[in-house]
């Protein structure tokens, strides 16, 4: 208890007798400009295999590494030899396709016209007519069918 009167006297009496002038200011409120810029590189939450769909080779790297970039921004060029080699194949094959239809569609139109001007004779319920040959051969089988 005595202990506590001493620290209670001690505690009052401690202000009175050292009061040393102290230097105030007022206090202005703004915003703290502050920026700092560090190197940094990202690391990504997950790593993944990238694996070329075609054969090919880098021909021209836009960027350096450590660059900033934005979305979209082309960042390499590839040639990809053998595939320039298929399409020009393929092209050519369509191109060939395409003379093959135009030729199957002459045909058609001369087979169109010969069937339009055929002479009244033909129809389609009658044999069309044989060719010598034909003839020929149509007799020999009747000979041969009648011994």
């Amino acid at each position: 208890m005595i202990l506590r009167r001493f620290l209670i006297v001690l505690l009052f009496a401690a202000p009175a007798a050292a009061q040393t002038p102290v230097e105030v200011v007022s206090v202005i409120s703004r915003a703290a400009d502050r920026q700092v810029r560090l190197p940094g590189e990202f690391l990504p939450y997950l790593s993944v295999a990238i694996h070329a769909k075609v054969t090919g080779f880098v021909d021209k790297v836009e960027v350096d590494r450590g660059s900033v970039v934005k979305r979209g921004q082309l960042l390499a060029t590839l040639v990809a030899p053998e595939m320039k080699a298929q399409l020009a194949e393929a092209e050519s094959k369509a191109q060939a396709i395409e003379l093959q239809k135009a030729e199957a569609g002459a045909r058609l139109a001369a087979a169109e016209s010969t069937l339009c001007h055929r002479p009244a004779s033909w129809s389609f319920g009658e044999k069309f007519p044989l060719s010598p040959f034909g003839q020929l051969r149509e007799r020999l089988d009747n000979y041969l069918k009648s011994r």
